[in-house]
């Protein structure tokens, strides 16, 4: 993995772990998995798109897609 992955935090690379399981994974089942508040999966998933290293796709019942790997 190149660049801005290498970059991330280790909570981060989690976050893009659980995105891999599931890409319609919603902040509140993060924040239940990861045992972290929603401020917080809000703030990692910000930095990862402005990264650009996910987008999301659609509006709630649209998907989370990883462009870098």
């Amino acid at each position: 993995m190149g660049g801005a992955i290498e970059s991330l935090t280790e909570r981060q690379v989690e976050i893009l772990e659980l995105i891999k399981e599931n890409n319609k994974i919603a902040y509140r089942e993060v924040a239940q998995r990861l045992e972290i508040n929603n401020s917080a999966v809000q703030a990692h998933f910000d930095t990862l798109k402005e990264k650009d290293i996910i987008e999301r796709i659609g509006d709630t019942r649209g998907y989370w897609k990883i462009l870098k790997r």
